[in-house]
């Protein structure tokens, strides 16, 4: 049961990451960092789908959106050139070092309502709940996920070849 579960979740972590465009080691360390601050990997996963959405909007003249992303000090030039894990960074700081009252509206914008969910990981530091990932050893190597999520294809074809019905 622990190894079936192990190569599920790291199936789903690999499939997760390549959806929203993120590195898996980034992707971990940050849903640690929402799971101790009472939020989750999904919530985590959500705000980052509509973090990427708020970025073509701002790229496309929406002015509520950039207006929202200019709040965390994120201009045009960074939506266009920098990466969802650095805009990120920046708005998760924002709430670390600022005050997160004066970030929640923007918030909101750029990462839908259910961004909130993600205020205290932020603002507890997402630097240091990674660091702390890390310590723990709980950050699996891209190699590992990608050769459990190769074993969890495999055993998903053999169960097909044996009861025939796709599920």
């Amino acid at each position: 049961a622990g190894i079936h579960s192990a190569v599920e979740n790291a199936s789903k972590l690999n499939d997760q990451t390549a959806r929203l465009g993120v590195g898996t080691k980034f992707f971990q360390e940050w849903a640690f960092g929402a799971k101790m601050a009472g939020s989750s990997s999904e919530e985590l996963a959500g705000f980052l789908e509509k973090l990427a959405v708020a970025r073509t909007k701002a790229l496309t003249g929406e002015d509520s959106e950039i207006k929202a992303f200019k709040q965390f000090g994120i201009g045009i030039k960074e939506l266009l050139d920098g990466s969802l894990e650095g805009i990120a960074g920046k708005v998760a700081k924002a709430f670390e070092t600022g005050n997160p009252q004066k970030f929640i509206e923007s918030l909101r914008t750029i990462g839908g309502r259910g961004a909130g969910g993600l205020i205290s990981a932020f603002s507890d530091g997402m630097d240091d709940s990674a660091k702390k990932a890390q310590e723990l050893g709980l950050v699996i190597s891209d190699e590992t996920i990608q050769a459990l999520d190769e074993l969890g294809d495999r055993f998903d074809i053999m169960a097909i070849k044996a009861t025939g019905f796709w599920s």
